[in-house]
């Protein structure tokens, strides 16, 4: 048991169980662009957030270009921005996942929250090795 809790933490790169899942247990947030296909984004307190709930995004380290190595454990603590559909718009596009689903991607990083932010501007994912927030100042 201690091995597989073991690479669940490293896997998602928290650093403590109660750390890995926060309330949604999904493993994705279903925020769509709007009528003009832009990517749903905007800026608080100098990083990028989603549009509609001002929910700070994160990239991962360990991703590669237009691939999300973020999956099933790692999803949980970190949900998938999506996307309704393939989507292009300047630096943001968007990825087909695995499942089928689409990500935003900023210059092919794809785009993440993390589950323990609980209300706008929320950064807790920040110090967690290999997450960054996205700053925009």
């Amino acid at each position: 048991t201690t091995i597989i809790v073991a690479g669940m933490i490293s896997m998602t790169g928290c650093t403590t169980i109660k750390g890995m899942f926060g309330t949604d247990k999904t493993g994705t947030h279903d925020v769509h662009a709007t009528i003009n296909n832009k990517a749903p984004v905007s800026t608080l307190n100098g990083v990028l957030v989603d549009a509609e709930k001002q929910m700070t995004l994160y990239t991962y380290d360990k991703d590669t270009y237009n691939h999300s190595d973020c999956k099933t454990v790692c999803l949980a603590a970190w949900p998938a921005f999506l996307a309704p559909s393939t989507q292009t718009n300047g630096k943001f596009s968007t990825i087909q996942r695995e499942d089928g689903k689409y990500q935003w991607t900023l210059n092919g990083r794809p785009l993440y929250f993390y589950a323990l932010d609980t209300k706008a501007g929320d950064k807790r994912g920040e110090a967690i090795p290999h997450w960054d927030v996205i700053k925009t100042k």
